[in-house]
């Protein structure tokens, strides 16, 4: 069997989505619309594309925002703010080529229903076109800085409402094993030594009799993995991050 080129599955999409578009408009226009309510119909049209290109601008913030290569990408000789216009151009493009029965479809049935396609039926929904990329860009810059920012580089107050939450739901469930915190330079950690603070975690824990047996395999494992069987019986001086260190 042949396979298509682009070339070909591009025009076969095209087809497709011109098809598509004639059934949907056709079934609209028989069966649902009425001419008493077309400024609503027209109305529901417009706020849909444009509710369309929200989610759309919502959805495609990865591609924009958090990009494959990024290590590649830094090393570019062109500005980041070009580079994300760029990305912003080409995502939307894409959008209108994987998107076309949409955007057909919108432009089918508003001339349907108008009463005469003339220069003012052209002004307003190329405006309404211009206002659905705009809101596609503001929308994609706005989920995209905030996913990046909030959840990709995890800073801002979100995170520790998250956490705190998620610890006062263990805790009332008596799964704290799973989430822990230990302050920042405690008085009391200096008498202890690595057996002793072994001990006082697994008390803090309150594990049961399975979780000490798991709990107890894993401390010996990491022992010996980061060679620390030596240290057991001496005072801890060195903290890792969340506890002190000198």
């Amino acid at each position: 069997m042949k396979r298509l080129s682009s070339k070909q599955y591009m025009l076969f999409s095209f087809f497709l989505d011109i098809l598509f578009g004639f059934i949907v408009v056709s079934v609209i226009y028989s069966w649902l619309y009425s001419p008493a309510y077309q400024q609503q119909w027209e109305s529901s049209f417009i706020v849909f594309l444009l509710l369309y290109s929200i989610l759309k601008g919502f959805d495609s913030y990865r591609k924009t925002h958090i990009p494959p290569f990024q290590e590649l990408i830094q090393l570019a000789p062109i500005p980041a703010k070009n580079l994300h216009i760029t990305f912003v151009i080409a995502e939307w493009i894409w959008i209108g080529f994987t998107n076309f029965s949409t955007f057909f479809i919108y432009f089918m049935f508003q001339g349907y229903i108008t009463d005469s396609i003339d220069f003012f039926f052209w002004i307003k929904h190329v405006n309404v076109v211009i206002l659905s990329i705009l809101l596609f860009v503001l929308s994609n810059k706005l989920f995209g800085a905030y996913m990046y920012n909030i959840v990709v580089k995890k800073i801002g107050w979100i995170r520790l409402v998250f956490f705190a939450v998620v610890s006062s739901v263990f805790f009332l469930y008596r799964f704290k094993k799973i989430v822990a915190y230990i302050p920042d330079k405690p008085l009391v950690y200096d008498a202890l030594t690595g057996l002793e603070h072994k001990e006082l975690i697994r008390s803090l824990w309150r594990l049961r009799k399975e979780g000490r047996a798991l709990y107890e395999e894993k401390f010996q494992d990491l022992c010996r993995f980061f060679d620390l069987t030596h240290a057991l019986e001496m005072p801890v001086k060195h903290y890792s991050l969340g506890m002190k260190y000198n």
